[in-house]
């Protein structure tokens, strides 16, 4: 059974870092920001959870849902429609490629400014 992850300071490069997944990650920079880096940790884990509970995928159509869900209470109701309205038009476009895991790499700014 592997270790649980923790937060550690890398005195060579001045950051707060963990080994989370088989990779070595940079969570916050500079001493003071402990809280900072244990936060992107717990942040990187629920992350981690997601795809597991996923499969490691996730589709492009779940994720604007997903957000569109988190946002909801925060907006007003005009700002709420525009938003679902942008979300539905990006999934149009770019709904039918691979699952969203394997496909981020390959969107690119100038495909998310396309669907604005």
């Amino acid at each position: 059974m592997p270790r649980e992850s923790k937060v550690w300071w890398n005195a060579q490069k001045g950051t707060w870092c963990t080994d989370l997944g088989g990779k070595r990650r940079t969570l916050a920079k500079g001493r003071q920001n402990k809280q900072a880096a244990r936060d992107k940790l717990k942040s990187l884990r629920e992350e981690q959870a997601l795809l597991a509970r996923v499969n490691g995928t996730i589709t492009v159509a779940c994720l604007g849902e997903q957000s569109l869900d988190a946002a909801h209470c925060d907006l007003a109701a005009r700002t709420y429609e525009s938003y679902k309205y942008a979300c539905q038009k990006f999934v149009d476009l770019y709904g039918n490629r691979q699952p969203l895991v394997q496909a981020a790499a390959a969107l690119s700014c100038r495909d998310i400014r396309a669907s604005a």
